[in-house]
């Protein structure tokens, strides 16, 4: 099962700042990953969206991250720019590879049609707590699928836990915080 939570019925980019700074280090309940987007229902001043079925994993996420590169592409702040164009994976299992990497490749496919944004602006990075990614296959087809990942510019980070994640970052069980506009968790799937 995959959780996002959401400042949801949030119009325009003054609005949405103002629910991220009230969200800003605000820890959330165990499973809930912040996200910015239209599908949740309330949980307090945090809300959250359960996805449901492949196909509708997929639209939601999609609208997810063309609200980021839009939002992004209306800030000249660019440090803010890169928070929000700075996306989080949780989770290196089959879904979790699937998504950074699908995540990864639109990215770089649609950034040519935002006059402000970069490509390198963008990022992906994947957190998994194990050694080695997809921990039911192979060590060989567990490494190529790290490197065709890291090709394709997906930060991968093994041995690491995510201990909270709040509207704007993820913190790490060693004490790293990493800013993030975008949080996926694809832990726990059933």
């Amino acid at each position: 099962m995959i959780l996002l939570a959401a400042a949801d019925g949030v119009e325009g980019l003054w609005a949405r700042q103002q629910v991220l700074e009230r969200l800003r280090d605000a820890e959330l309940p165990e499973g809930i990953v912040p996200e910015l987007g239209p599908f949740a229902t309330p949980i307090g001043e945090v809300y959250r969206y359960r996805l449901g079925g492949a196909q509708g994993d997929a639209m939601k996420l999609r609208a997810a991250i063309i609200s980021r590169l839009e939002e992004a592409n209306l800030i000249d702040d660019s440090a803010e720019r890169t928070r929000l164009l700075s996306f989080v994976v949780v989770g290196g299992g089959y879904s979790g590879v699937e998504t950074a990497g699908q995540m990864m490749d639109m990215l770089r496919s649609i950034c040519r049609y935002y006059e402000i944004i970069r490509p390198d602006e963008v990022s992906v990075t994947l957190i998994h707590s194990g050694e080695k990614l997809l921990p039911m296959l192979s060590h060989t087809l567990a490494d190529y699928t790290a490197a065709q990942l890291e090709k394709m510019g997906v930060k991968i980070l093994f041995s690491s836990r995510v201990k909270a994640a709040t509207a704007c970052s993820v913190s790490l069980e060693d004490g790293r915080r990493l800013d993030a506009g975008t949080v996926v968790c694809t832990v726990g799937n059933e």
